[in-house]
């Protein structure tokens, strides 16, 4: 008897360990809820939310990003900023560059770069440049950290200009540049 229910609780040990779930992983991918009406999956879905969510290693997207992100036009309203130049060095010297769609999507599959981090970051459009005040430690979805509203956690999306100049929505989009973000302003 005792043998018995010693192998049991092996097996279900050998059960628990390989199983492929990760829960806390599944409830982060939850909390993002459902896709938005209107915005087929691909480059312009999700502005504004934390990229490597689904498209990290776990899943459940198939393509796997190093670095992605959103940049905004300005920091008070959720427009997506077109054209926005994404330059990435990480600690080898090793450097990537991405540029913004039309909703302010970027990303940098991991097929072509496994940065070192810590990651500096510059985004620059025209004669407008910003730098990252720091560095990216570790997680490569930009929107992890920049989440509206900003807050002790957050220093909010992140934007190309510092002051919003009501600078009008791209016309030749697909979908709306409008993301539709938690505490949004």
């Amino acid at each position: 008897m005792k043998a018995t229910f010693t192998l049991l609780c092996f097996g279900a040990a050998l059960l628990a360990i390989g199983s492929c779930a990760d829960p806390v992983h599944d409830l982060q991918v939850k909390a993002l809820g459902g896709e938005a009406p209107n915005i087929p999956a691909g480059d312009y879905h999700r502005a504004g939310q934390p990229c490597t969510t689904c498209h990290g290693q776990y899943g459940p997207a198939t393509k796997q990003f190093a670095i992605g992100g959103t940049i905004f036009h300005g920091p008070d309203k959720a427009i997506g900023e077109e054209g926005v130049r994404v330059e990435m060095i990480d600690a080898t010297g090793s450097q990537r560059n991405a540029t913004t769609n039309c909703v302010g999507n970027f990303f940098v599959p991991t097929s072509d770069w496994d940065p070192a981090y810590p990651v500096l970051v510059m985004i620059r459009k025209g004669a407008i440049g910003r730098t990252m005040n720091s560095h990216i430690g570790r997680e490569g979805s930009c929107n992890q950290c920049h989440k509206d509203p900003p807050s002790f956690d957050s220093p909010g999306h992140i934007s190309l200009v510092p002051n919003e100049d009501n600078a009008p929505p791209p016309q030749d989009c697909p979908v709306s540049p409008v993301a539709s973000l938690p505490g949004a302003r």
